[in-house]
């Protein structure tokens, strides 16, 4: 199937929305999707999101409430959203992201320098993890993550 494109210069210069119903092929506007109206024309959608690496956000430890530093280095940090909650395998180590607080919250599970990007299994609310050297698991009978380094 052959189509024709067609640019519309004339909707972009100021004009914004066609204001008065003109006929169909005047250039002008009739709609527009994710964007919105202002005095200087059509603005685009900005999404009201925040970077969760950015340099202003601080992640604290849960235990000491030291600043947690999380370098961003390819293909590190990597996010994994889990039934459970959100898991940050980093550079540094495993942390899991404490929703129910304010702050910005890291439980640490491995700490030390990982040199291959982590994976994600998701067992019954209990994720696993590895990252090559690292092995990360859920205990059922000490109730608590476990953490084998094979290095």
């Amino acid at each position: 199937m052959k189509t024709y494109r067609a640019f519309i210069k004339e909707g972009f210069r100021g004009t914004g929305l066609n204001p008065y119903g003109e006929a169909r092929n005047s250039g002008l506007l009739t709609e527009a999707m994710n964007c919105s109206i202002s005095k200087r024309g059509l603005e685009g959608y900005i999404p009201d999101v925040k970077d969760i690496f950015s340099d202003d956000t601080t992640f604290v430890d849960s235990v000491t409430h030291v600043a947690v530093t999380i370098t961003k280095r390819w293909p590190f940090p990597q996010l994994f959203l889990t039934d459970v909650g959100l898991h940050i395998g980093a550079r540094e180590g495993l942390y899991y992201l404490n929703p129910s607080t304010p702050l910005m919250e890291l439980y640490s599970y491995g700490t030390g320098s990982v040199t291959w990007p982590w994976t994600c299994a998701e067992i019954n609310q209990r994720p696993m993890f590895t990252s090559g050297d690292v092995l990360v698991y859920y205990n059922d009978i000490s109730d608590a993550y476990v953490v084998k380094n094979y290095v």
